[in-house]
């Protein structure tokens, strides 16, 4: 399946662009265009909610973690606090 995207992203300077994306997804489920859109996109927001609050609350992106598996262990302790946080 084919997805063509079309979003706005914000870069150096606070100016919004225009971006196209194609994306090609594998699947066996038998289903309409319009329920496979939603469950891409269900999946999707989970994904970036989950990555973007770890980045806005902990600047996770902003790291500097390299050594040998401080960066993994690192993002798990930051996901074991922010699910004590949403408690």
């Amino acid at each position: 399946m084919r997805l063509n995207q079309r979003l706005i992203r914000a870069v150096a300077g606070g100016r919004l662009i225009r971006v196209g994306a194609i994306r090609y997804y594998i699947s066996s489920l038998i289903d309409t265009a319009v329920n496979h859109q939603k469950n891409i996109r269900s999946h999707w927001g989970i994904e970036n909610k989950l990555h973007w609050t770890l980045d806005v609350a902990f600047l996770e992106d902003a790291s500097r973690k390299r050594n040998n598996n401080t960066a993994q262990n690192y993002s798990i302790l930051l996901k074991i606090a922010l699910n004590l946080l949403k408690k």
